[in-house]
C-alpha cells in the first residue's frame, strides 16, 4: 500500500481477461486473480485468469504496432500500457505474458517500487 503505479494500468488488463479470456470459454465464467509482490526493488503485479488462454503466436503479436499482424481486438489498451511504462520507467519495465490455450493467461506488470 506504500507504493504507487500509473493510473489506468490495471483496468485494460482486467477488461481483456474478462472479454478475451473468461467470456470466450464455453461456460462464460471463471476467476480473475490480482496479486502483487516486491521483487529486487521492483513491484510485480500479476493479473491471471482461468479463461481461454492464447497460443505463443498470438502472444508474439500482442504488443506489435503492425495493424495487419493482429489476430484479436485492436491491442491498443495493452500496447498503450506497455509504452507508458517504458516512457516513465525505461525498457526494463513493462508487460510480459504467460498463457496456455485452454488453461488461462497471466499478465505480469513490472514497475519500479516507488513510494508515494
Amino acid at each position: 500500500m506504500d507504493y504507487g503505479i500509473l493510473k489506468i494500468t490495471l483496468q485494460p488488463i482486467v477488461e481483456n481477461a474478462i472479454i478475451h479470456g473468461i467470456l470466450c470459454t464455453e461456460e462464460e465464467s471463471g476467476t480473475i486473480r490480482i496479486t502483487g509482490e516486491l521483487d529486487k526493488g521492483d513491484i510485480v503485479i500479476i493479473v491471471s485468469d482461468d479463461g481461454e488462454g492464447m497460443s505463443p503466436d498470438i502472444i508474439s503479436k500482442l504488443l506489435t504496432k503492425d495493424l495487419n499482424n493482429r489476430t484479436r481486438g485492436s491491442g491498443y489498451g495493452l500496447r498503450n500500457i506497455n509504452e507508458r511504462i517504458h516512457l516513465f520507467n525505461g525498457p526494463g519495465y513493462g508487460l510480459t505474458f504467460d498463457s496456455k490455450p485452454g488453461i488461462g493467461t497471466a499478465v505480469s506488470i513490472r514497475l519500479p517500487a516507488l513510494k508515494i
